[in-house]
C-alpha cells in the first residue's frame, strides 16, 4: 500500500486528455479501481470522473470497453468486484502440453472453452444436459465483431427458441459501500418499470429482452431487410452514448465491433410484447462524419415502421443532448 497513491492517481486522472497511450489509460483504470477498495473515501469521486471519461472516450475501443466493464461490475455488486480486481492469480508452473497425453487430447477437443482453464475435460464440470457445444455466430456480416461482447448460451434440445417471453425480474444486489462511482445518477431500481411505447403508439417492447447469438443469427438469416434509415449527428457520439440511449428504450446490443478506423458497427435487438417477435437492426456509425446508417429486420413486418420511428425518436433526443453539450 503506497500512502500517497490516491494523490498520484489523481494527478494522472487530471492529465487524461493529454495521455494518448491506450495502454497507460487502461492501466490507470485498473489501478484506480483497485485503489477505491483500499482508500474509498479519497478515491471514490475521482474514480467516477475516470470511468465517465473512459466510457465516453471514442479514440480506443479497448479503453472504452474496460471502463464500461468496471462500471457495470461496480454497479452490480461491489463485493464481487473486489474479488475480481484483487483476486490472486493462479500460478502456471507448466504448459498444458506437458500433461498426460490422454488429458491433452481431451482438452484439445474442447479448445476455446473453459476446459483448458480448469485443466479438466468438459464432462467433469458441466451437467450432461449442457454438454452440447453452443454454436458461435457465423453470419459473414458479423465477422470482425468482438468476441467478448457476444454471449453464447448452450443449445436447447428439441425446443424452439424461447425469446418471446419476458425475463423474470431479478433484484439487484445492494452495494455495501454505497455509490462507489459517485455519478449522482438515480438508483436504477427506483426507475419506473413501464413498457416502452413509440410515438406512433403501436410498439410495445419487453423490459428485459433475452436473445442468444444463435437465435439472433437464425432470425437475421431468415428475415429480409424491411427498411433502412440514414441519420446524421451534429457531433459524433461516443460508442457508450448510443448503447445507453437505445438501452433506455429497451433496445439491447447483441454485438459491436470496429471493422475500420472510422467505422463502428452495432447489432441491436428488441422483443415485441404479445408475440411481437424479434426486432433486429444493423447500424454503422461513421466517426469521421457522424453519419449513422441502420437497416431493420422484423419478424412481424407490421412492427417495423414503429420500430424505425423509435430509432428516430432516440436519435433526435441524443442529437439534442450532443448539441447542448457544445453550448
Amino acid at each position: 500500500d503506497i500512502p500517497e497513491s490516491p494523490y498520484l492517481l489523481e494527478s494522472k486522472i487530471d492529465e487524461w486528455d493529454e495521455e494518448k497511450d491506450p495502454a497507460v489509460r487502461s492501466e490507470l483504470l485498473t489501478a484506480t479501481v483497485k485503489a477505491v477498495f483500499a482508500r474509498p473515501g479519497e478515491v471514490q469521486q475521482m474514480l467516477g470522473r475516470l470511468l465517465k471519461a473512459g466510457i465516453e472516450d471514442p479514440s480506443n475501443v479497448d479503453v472504452h470497453d474496460r471502463a464500461l466493464f468496471y462500471y457495470r461490475l461496480l454497479s452490480s455488486n461491489p463485493e464481487e468486484a473486489k474479488q475480481v480486481v484483487q483476486g490472486q492469480g493462479v500460478l502456471v508452473d507448466k504448459f498444458t502440453e506437458e500433461g498426460a497425453e490422454e488429458l491433452v487430447d481431451q482438452l484439445l477437443e474442447s479448445f476455446g472453452t473453459l476446459a483448458v482453464v480448469y485443466g479438466q475435460p468438459v464432462e467433469n464440470w458441466l451437467p450432461e444436459g449442457e454438454l452440447s457445444a453452443a454454436k458461435v455466430v457465423t453470419d459473414p456480416s458479423l465477422v470482425g465483431l468482438k468476441a467478448s461482447q457476444v454471449t453464447v448460451a448452450p443449445e436447447k434440445e428439441s425446443a424452439p427458441p424461447q425469446h418471446h417471453q419476458p425475463a423474470p425480474h431479478v433484484p439487484q444486489a445492494q452495494p455495501s459501500q454505497g455509490d462507489l462511482l459517485d455519478f449522482g445518477a438515480p438508483d436504477p431500481s427506483q426507475r419506473a418499470q413501464q413498457p416502452v411505447q413509440s410515438e406512433s403508439g403501436e410498439l410495445m417492447l419487453e423490459l428485459q429482452p433475452q436473445m442468444t447469438p444463435q437465435e439472433f443469427q437464425d432470425v437475421w438469416t431468415r428475415v429480409p431487410v424491411q427498411d433502412t434509415l440514414n441519420l446524421s449527428f451534429a457531433m459524433v457520439p461516443a460508442p457508450g452514448q448510443i448503447e445507453a440511449a437505445l438501452g433506455q428504450a429497451n433496445v439491447k446490443v447483441m454485438a459491436q465491433g470496429q471493422p475500420s478506423a472510422s467505422e463502428i458497427k452495432y447489432f441491436f435487438y428488441a422483443i415485441g410484447l404479445a408475440g411481437g417477435g424479434a426486432l433486429l437492426s444493423e447500424a454503422t456509425l461513421d466517426s469521421s462524419t457522424g453519419n449513422f446508417n441502420i437497416s431493420f429486420k422484423c419478424e412481424n413486418p407490421a412492427l417495423c415502421p414503429p420500430y424505425v420511428a423509435l430509432y428516430k425518436s432516440v436519435a433526435r433526443k441524443l442529437n439534442y443532448e450532443l448539441v447542448q453539450a457544445l453550448q
